[in-house]
Formats: structure tokens, sequence, C-alpha cells
């Protein structure tokens, strides 16, 4: 007898747990050791993505990875605790290529996107003979100032200016909220 009660009170626990998941969204079986990354991933792609793609232009039209892809590729090793980005092909990899939509690309990808947007320095001499290295990397750093009005972090009221003394360099800031 006891056998017998012991099935039936499984068989209706059971029935009312299938009937409880029906009301819940059922999401994927696969979990990442890396809590969160999809969601900050899907923030990049939404606010960051778009105004990289802009300022630095398409990477390709018909395949490949644009550049949008490539920085948040390179983020998620640094968000995830990487050191350098071959952790993103050696470690990563599987994890992120569970997200559905989210596309990541392999470190040699990173590298060769990083290297195509390198610019060649620029040399100042000085009086005394010695010479300078310097790189303004215009288009990184119009993509920067973009990227920070878009996400909140440089407000377009708000006047910036650099001034250099002999002794240093002073930032003189005139923020409003």
């Amino acid at each position: 007898m006891s056998d017998f009660s012991l099935t039936l009170v499984s068989r209706l626990k059971t029935s009312k747990i299938i009937n409880d998941m029906a009301k819940v969204s059922i999401k994927s079986e696969k979990i990442t050791p890396f809590g969160g990354i999809f969601y900050v991933r899907e923030l990049f792609s939404r606010y960051v993505g778009p105004v990289i793609d802009k300022v630095l232009g398409l990477r390709c039209t018909s395949y490949g990875y644009q550049y949008s892809e490539i920085v948040g590729s390179l983020s998620s090793v640094y968000f995830c605790g990487g050191d350098c980005v071959e952790d993103v092909t050696s470690h990563l990899m599987p994890h992120l290529s569970l997200h559905p939509t989210l596309r990541t690309c392999s470190s040699d990808t990173i590298l060769r996107g990083i290297s195509e947007l390198a610019t060649a320095n620029t040399t100042y001499t000085s009086d005394t003979g010695k010479s300078y290295d310097f790189n303004t990397a215009t288009k990184l750093n119009s993509l920067l100032v973009k990227v920070l009005r878009n996400t909140g972090g440089l407000w377009p009221e708000s006047h910036t200016t650099w001034t250099s003394t002999t002794s240093s360099s002073r930032r003189r800031s005139t923020m409003r909220r």
C-alpha cells in the first residue's frame, strides 16, 4: 500500500511542476561562467556599436566582422578577466558563441582590425635637435568623444579645454549637469 501512495504523490507533484513551467519562459540550459557578459555585450551593441560603425565606417559589406564587433570582442576579453587578446580564442569563444545573435571574432581578426586603424606617426624635431614621435589618431579620438557623448560620459554643453604650461599640463573644465 505504501508503494502505491508514494507513486501517486510523485505523479501529482510532476504534473504541478509541468503546469508551473508553462508560465515561465524557458531559457537555454547552457550556463556561462562569465555571468552578465551577454547583457553587457547587448548594451554595447545597442549603444556603442552603431557609433563605432558610423565613425570608423564599415569594414566590409558582404561578410566578415565590422569594427563594432571587433571592439566588442576585444572588450569582452577584459570584461571577463582576460589579460591578452588571445584569451578570446582560447577561453571565451566556446562560451560567447552560445549567444544566438552576438558575433565574437577570433584574436587574429581582432589584431588585423586594430592594425587597419593604425595611422602614421608624426615626428617633431625640437630646437635642440631631439626628435619626438607622436600620433594624433584623429579618427579614434573622434570616436572616443562621440561614444562618450552617446553614453552620457560627456555632455554636449560642457566645455573642456586643455592648456599646456612649461612645467605641466593642466585641465580646465566647466561641466554643467
